[in-house]
């Protein structure tokens, strides 16, 4: 599969300014800097630190939590985020907005440009999946990088705000608006 190098490291670019853009306001919302990638730090800052319903439910309390079979055990989980951004939260919203960043850059930016190779005849970048068929089904499979597992549905809007603290001058060299 024929690669743009250039396309990848600036979207790689404009998607770690956009995740340090939402971790900046997370840690503004919350007052102090913690781990977004922790669920027990967010569930810290979440029900202790800024008193949001425990997960989601307003009849919960603090008191009802306990640890081992007999209470509930607080969560960050994406359903819960959810309800919490339902009830009018900000910072349940971002948390979930740095899962999918994170996740976009770790799992399918990152690994296409290290797996990113110089055809020998054509000079032009490819990648080269290593291809698995399963004798029964005769479905072939790809891994690393997995092609198959590609986000066909995300987007991050592109503010030139973003673009220019992320590419600097090649800003305005930029086509498009929306990533897709």
């Amino acid at each position: 599969m024929g690669l743009n190098e250039r396309e990848y490291e600036d979207t790689r670019l404009l998607l770690e300014a956009r995740l340090r853009i939402v971790e900046e306001a997370a840690y503004r919302l919350a007052g102090r800097h913690f781990s977004m990638s922790s669920p027990p730090d967010i569930c810290k800052v979440l029900y202790h630190e800024l008193r949001m319903p425990v997960n989601g439910d307003p009849k919960l309390g603090l008191r009802n939590v306990r640890p081992g079979k007999g209470g509930i055990k607080l969560s960050a989980s994406k359903e819960i985020l959810e309800k919490l951004i339902a009830k009018n939260y900000q910072l349940p919203a971002l948390v979930l907005e740095h899962r999918r960043l994170s996740s976009a850059i770790s799992k399918t930016v990152a690994p296409l440009l290290t797996a990113c190779q110089i055809h020998p005849t054509l000079s032009t970048p490819r990648v080269y999946p290593t291809t698995i068929t399963h004798t029964s089904t005769g479905r072939v499979a790809l891994h690393e990088p997995n092609l198959q597992n590609i986000p066909k549905n995300f987007q991050v809007e592109l503010t030139d705000d973003l673009k220019k603290k992320a590419l600097g001058r090649r800003a305005s060299t930029r086509r498009r608006d929306i990533m897709s």
